[in-house]
């Protein structure tokens, strides 16, 4: 349902930009539920630098209001996830570097969203830390929870291999 309302609302708002990557992204989700040969490391790196882009351009497009912001948030938080701590903490960089460079655009004015009142550098400087701040605090620590999870189950195939030599 959520599908045919973005693309729905883009269309009717006529924003090209957004009509386009609505098409593109749902069209390669098919492609990556659909082709089971691809492989999984594959599909993971997809579903992660998707996250990125589609945030980078709904934040650019739709201003912070919009699910810019929720799709940067993912980013990180699927990297924890999917891959390992190390990548999560890279894609929080990229996440630090992206909010830096937009904050530069939009305070020497080079960039600013045209249906939005601009934030004093002030204001806008505590809902990007806040933003940075809640992004690493659920990317670490849903890191160090899946990496507790492996670990366990790596003790738990040990014990069972164990196990079953004995008997």
């Amino acid at each position: 349902l959520s599908t045919a309302q973005s693309l729905y609302l883009s269309i009717k708002e006529n924003i090209v930009i957004l009509i386009f990557l609505n098409i593109v992204i749902y069209c390669w989700i098919w492609v990556l539920f659909l082709k089971r040969s691809l492989h999984f490391y594959f599909r993971v790196m997809s579903v992660i630098i998707t996250a990125y882009v589609v945030g980078l351009v709904l934040i650019i497009v739709t201003g912070p209001y919009g699910a810019g912001p929720t799709w940067l948030f993912f980013f990180p938080v699927a990297t924890a996830i999917l891959l390992n701590i190390r990548w999560a903490l890279l894609s929080l960089g990229l996440n630090l570097l992206t909010v830096l460079v937009l904050s530069v655009l939009i305070i020497t004015r080079t960039y600013s969203w045209p249906f939005l009142k601009a934030h004093p550098i002030e204001t806008w400087a505590v809902i990007c830390l806040n933003f940075l701040l809640l992004s690493t605090i659920a990317t670490v620590t849903i890191g160090i929870v899946v990496r507790g999870l492996q670990s366990s189950l790596k003790s738990k195939k040990g014990a069972m291999d164990t196990l079953e030599e004995r008997n």
